[in-house]
């Protein structure tokens, strides 16, 4: 998102700064409502906007040109800092893997992925990995493939073996798409039903996650996080028939919700690139990062 964004402030055809605003925020609307993980992009959004505004207050009287060159002279660190984020983060987590743990990676992406694949052919350790299906998508698959090839020891299980599991393994690792102002994150469909089988039977809960990944938003419950689709049509019962026995692929995938709301009670701690953090420490990195 971040870079998509530093992409437009290049190559933008605004003439003064109001204009390059309106343009600014209509290309977030236009990317809010046509790509998945909002929330993300949402984060990104506000950490760009955050560089803007800041470069727009300090000096009314700027032109565009000399404007566009300050928030770039910003920009840049903060790009550095995003591409290292994610080996950071990774780095951080690694360290809380030993040999022989038996790891759930519930609902997977990409910056969990690289914590192990750091864990195991950078400091060498050797584990194993419970991968959940993430039916109806293929995204387990596609997770299992990644550890295939880093010779990482795993098994795919079904989402609904996670409880029959749970005892078997020493630690949940799970990534997010966003984490919120309370510690809480939003992830893939999934995670918040392993965070709690996890803290029934005391297994340490612990989220992969990039600062640009923070984001000022205090959801309530699973349904203040909906999608860019809005409320699935699981939870509003409007199907056109009287049952879903014969719904097709495609129909489970457009009809169950893609994301769900972790709150912070469920999570032990967070890896991130400015260290190990508990949830409650979320907030304060927020501050600092908008201040």
């Amino acid at each position: 998102m971040i870079k998509t964004m530093n992409e437009f402030f290049q190559h933008t055809s605004a003439t003064t700064i109001s204009e390059f605003m309106a343009k600014l925020y209509r290309v977030q609307d236009i990317m809010h409502n046509t790509m998945e993980m909002s929330v993300g992009i949402q984060a990104g959004h506000d950490l760009f906007m955050t560089l803007v505004n800041r470069s727009a207050d300090e000096d009314t009287d700027l032109s565009l040109v000399s404007f566009k060159k300050q928030v770039q002279q910003r920009i840049v660190p903060i790009m550095e800092r995003v591409r290292l984020c994610k080996h950071l983060a990774a780095r951080t987590g690694a360290k809380f893997v030993q040999d022989d743990t038996v790891i759930l990676l519930p609902a997977p992406c990409e910056t969990a992925l690289h914590l192990l694949d750091y864990a195991a052919n950078i400091e060498q350790k050797r584990f194993k990995v419970f991968v959940t299906e993430q039916a109806p998508s293929d995204a387990g698959r596609q997770a299992a493939h990644f550890l295939q090839s880093k010779r990482i020891q795993h098994r795919i299980i079904g989402d609904a073996v996670v409880g029959y599991i749970m005892d078997k393994v020493d630690m949940v690792v799970a990534g997010c798409h966003g984490v919120v102002e309370n510690g809480g994150i939003i992830n893939n469909i999934g995670t918040y039903q392993a965070a709690v089988v996890a803290q029934a039977l005391n297994k340490p809960f612990y989220v992969v996650a990039e600062s640009f990944k923070f984001i000022r938003m205090d959801p309530l419950d699973q349904y203040d996080i909906s999608d860019r689709r809005g409320l699935p049509e699981i939870v509003r019962f409007r199907s056109s028939t009287w049952g879903d026995a014969l719904a097709s692929h495609a129909d489970l995938e457009a009809s169950n919700p893609t994301v769900d709301y972790t709150p912070p009670t469920y999570i032990t701690l967070l890896f991130t690139d400015l260290g190990v953090l508990t949830p409650s420490g979320v907030s304060d990195e927020l501050i600092k990062l908008t201040l």
